[in-house]
């Protein structure tokens, strides 16, 4: 079998910043685990390239001037024979590398960098509620919201622990900004907590703005260290109570880790996260540059650094929201994305159709249900009673967390797919073929019968729960663009999804 190769695309260090370089190195990290071969192309800083050689030492990198990305780009995934191409950048036009044969796969940031692509990715938190699609057909794999963040492993070795203090002990703070700065808010952000009554123990990440950052250290009541540069960032963000952080794609590790956070927007790309962010209840908001209004976010920061129960509730919230899943979820996309275009179905002709299930459709809905082989594909093997189906089809019509759906083709009934809702968006399918109509591949058409009744209710996430062993469902949902949504648990059963934003 041949290794599978995919180019990686950023830009990174000085004005780039290191946001994109750091969700590269995550994709990097899951491919080479995957045991597919990776090269990262990028106008790249040298300290972004140390970065990436030093984590990621089995890829191979490649520094383009951002001119020049799209043909080298096109150069190297021709000459590889690439499977894949991601792009993470708001640079650039790369229309040239669809449809070439390849999956292109497209990072974006709400309205920032959006582009076609086979698969495409927003993973910010709230991102299902403004997403913004470059898509004309509207065949794409879309993997949007805090389910796709991109964490590091090294974040995912870092747990947070809410610490009860011991007597004397000091609240421990840490403060930063991004990678480069910028806008050299650090000196401001220490002035600011001057304000803060609690006896704070803080540590300062700069690498900018050097002398004013130390001298607003000297001047600060509080027990202030000021480091460099840290290779291990999320090994020092657990051992901190909590952390002021630019509202940029690290929020999402510390999320995921479980560190409460204050939030700082320093960019117009950060503006959505921000306010979904705080205004959720995952982060306190401290404002804008040039920080003049900060004091007044203070008292709320002042009471979380008290209070335990808040930065645990803070702490639950993050966690709740990043699951720490999002990369392998994203590769798993291109893996099932190269696997549906290789086995993709022929789109159902005409007379096929859908409509509600009724009463009247007891009768053949009951055969269905306790046809052997049916049962035998079913998570509950047990053949059920005449009145027990009767009465389970009657609290089916009636509720509103379950669509039952009977499939006709030309005008006969072949199937039936029923969507329970899971949670808020989340619908999980379950889909009979009738015994009679089985081996004439029926089940891709009625499913996307069904998909269509539920085409209305956007954003929605269509979740498909398959045994690991059976292949035909597996390719059956790859096919029709579902992707890896949780691995299999204790008996077997993979979660599939599907969205659709």
């Amino acid at each position: 079998m041949n290794r599978r190769t995919i180019l990686l695309h950023c830009n990174a260090g000085g004005v780039y910043g290191m946001g994109h370089c750091m969700r590269v190195l995550a994709l990097a990290e899951e491919s080479l685990a995957r045991g597919w071969r990776v090269d990262v192309i990028g106008d790249l800083s040298s300290g972004a390239v140390n970065l990436l050689e030093s984590a990621v030492p089995d890829a191979d990198v490649h520094v383009v001037a951002l001119e020049d990305a799209p043909t080298e780009l096109m150069r190297l995934a021709v000459s590889a024979s690439a499977d894949v191409i991601h792009l993470d950048t708001y640079w650039g036009e790369f229309d040239v590398l669809y449809g070439r044969g390849w999956i292109l796969s497209n990072m974006q940031d709400g309205p920032f960098g959006v582009r076609r692509a086979d698969v495409v990715i927003d993973a910010n938190i709230g991102a299902e509620e403004g997403f913004r699609s470059a898509a004309l057909e509207g065949g794409e794999i879309e993997l949007v919201g805090a389910r796709a963040a991109v964490t590091r492993r090294q974040v995912r070795r870092h747990p947070h622990t809410v610490r009860e203090l011991e007597r004397g002990e000091l609240r421990r703070l840490l403060v930063v900004i991004g990678g480069t700065d910028p806008g050299g808010l650090t000196p401001r952000i220490i002035e600011q907590l001057n304000a803060v009554r609690v006896r704070l123990e803080v540590t300062v990440v700069s690498t900018t703005s050097a002398a004013a950052v130390q001298d607003a250290a000297r001047e600060s009541p509080h027990a202030v260290r000021v480091v460099p540069f840290v290779e291990d960032l999320p090994a020092l963000a657990a051992g901190n109570d909590l952390v002021i952080s630019a509202a940029g794609t690290s929020i999402l590790d510390f999320a995921c880790m479980g560190v409460p956070m204050a939030l700082v927007c320093v960019a117009d790309n950060q503006l959505a996260g921000y306010e979904r962010v705080t205004s959720a209840g995952l982060a306190l908001a401290l404002g804008f540059p040039p920080l003049d209004g900060t004091g007044s976010h203070l008292g709320d920061l002042e009471a979380a650094l008290t209070s335990p129960d808040q930065l645990r509730r803070l702490s639950a919230l993050g966690r709740a929201a990043v699951d720490g899943l999002g990369t392998w979820r994203i590769a798993g996309a291109w893996e099932a994305a190269l696997a549906g275009r290789r086995a993709e179905p022929s789109p159902p002709g005409a007379g096929w159709e859908w409509r509600a299930a009724s009463m009247e459709d007891a009768r053949v809905l009951y055969e269905w249900r306790n046809d052997e082989e049916t049962r035998r594909r079913s998570r509950n093997l047990e053949p059920i009673d005449w009145e027990t189906h009767v009465a389970w089809l009657d609290r089916s019509i009636a509720s509103p967390e379950r669509r039952l759906l009977i499939v006709e083709h030309d005008d006969q009934p072949v199937g039936t797919i029923r969507w329970d809702r899971m949670e808020a968006g989340r619908w999980e399918v379950s889909i009979t073929v009738a015994p009679e109509e089985r081996g004439k591949r029926m089940s891709a058409c009625i499913l996307a019968a069904g998909e269509r009744a539920m085409a209305h209710q956007r954003p929605i996430t269509l979740i498909a729960v398959v045994h690991e062993r059976n292949e035909a469902s597996l390719r059956l949902f790859s096919a029709a663009g579902y992707t890896p949504d949780l691995p299999a648990d204790a008996d077997g059963f993979l979660t599939l999804a599907k969205q659709r934003v």
